[in-house]
């Protein structure tokens, strides 16, 4: 005896099936907190480097991974009050003293942290802890007036050459002119070159160096690599422009190709003798450098920066599972 089903009759079946399971999944995340994510994801990230949020906000994770241990031994490397033996989602610990002082780790899982911020702790630092460099699936660490002095950066820096997908480094000091000439809370001494792992990637594309207190020439590999600078307000960075940062291609030597924004106020810098024009990425006036052989300011490029790419990572893509 054969069996047979209309078509109206099999497409009312498949589509019960489906929204069980979407239903039974819905359930499972209410009890569990989490959803299954895509086989192909290594730590935060699929091989594309997007995103992926399996918890939901404030939901406990495994206080027993490396990473949570990191996030509490920081915490307290950084004289915040040991408040929490645990972590969850955004593990935020405050400075009870100050409002504007915390710091905040965001998780993607159970173990793995995808965003840090540290802003005014307590004790700011002049080494960098080596746990920091354990952080491998971060893409965006900011650390607001949490780390001084000649030694600290470069090492910080170098920090993230494990993290694959690491796209914005801010380490900036203070716009109050009492913290900013503040040694104990602003990075100085020269900036090291871009380590050549980060370099190359095509993730990393953000950095914002402000208020601080960095001197000597900005390196030349800083406009190859970064879409986005910020060194605004280091008052002793001075000397031309790097040649790196322009295309040897270009029809006019102040092309920049890469760097499509920039905030170079506030410093010493300026612009070599042989550009005609402002570069690309400074598009007002009252902010442009002036040309290193006289205090003459050249015009603003009318060729705009083209626009950000689609397929370059300069924006986060997060994928919340929920």
């Amino acid at each position: 005896m054969s069996i047979r089903i209309a078509r109206g009759s099999l497409a009312f079946y498949a589509l019960f099936i489906v929204f069980t399971g979407a239903w039974i999944g819905i359930a499972v995340y209410l009890a569990t907190g989490r959803f299954n994510q895509p086989s192909n994801v290594n730590g935060c990230f699929d091989p594309k480097g997007q995103v992926y949020v399996t918890i939901r906000e404030g939901q406990d994770v495994n206080s027993s991974s490396d990473q949570c241990k990191t996030i509490l031994a920081l915490a307290s490397a950084f004289g915040f009050p040991a408040t929490t033996s645990y972590c969850n989602q955004k593990t935020t610990i405050n400075n009870p003293n100050d409002p504007t002082s915390f710091i905040s780790a965001q998780f993607c899982n159970m173990d793995f942290v995808f965003r840090l911020t540290v802003q005014n702790p307590p004790s700011p630092l002049s080494q960098v802890p080596e746990s920091i460099a354990s952080l491998t699936s971060l893409e965006i660490a900011r650390f607001h007036n949490a780390f001084y002095g000649p030694k600290a950066f470069d090492p910080l820096l170098s920090s993230f050459q494990n993290a694959k997908f690491f796209k914005a480094l801010n380490v900036t000091g203070s716009p109050d002119p009492k913290i900013s000439k503040d040694p104990a809370r602003v990075l100085s001494g020269s900036i090291p070159a871009i380590p050549p792992v980060l370099a190359a990637s095509t993730y990393f594309t953000r950095m914002g160096l402000s208020n601080n207190n960095f001197s000597g020439m900005l390196p030349g590999n800083y406009g190859d690599a970064l879409l986005q600078l910020n060194v605004s307000n280091n008052p002793l960075l001075t000397g031309p422009l790097p040649r790196s940062i322009v295309s040897d291609a270009a029809p006019r030597p102040e092309w920049i190709v890469n760097t499509k924004s920039c905030q170079l106020e506030g410093t010493q810098l300026c612009l070599p003798s042989t550009w005609s024009r402002q570069p690309s990425c400074i598009r007002n006036l009252a902010v442009g450098l002036p040309s290193c052989t006289g205090n003459i300011t050249m015009p603003i490029d009318p060729y705009a920066p083209l626009k950000f790419q689609a397929s370059i990572h300069c924006i986060p893509m997060i994928s919340r599972i929920a």
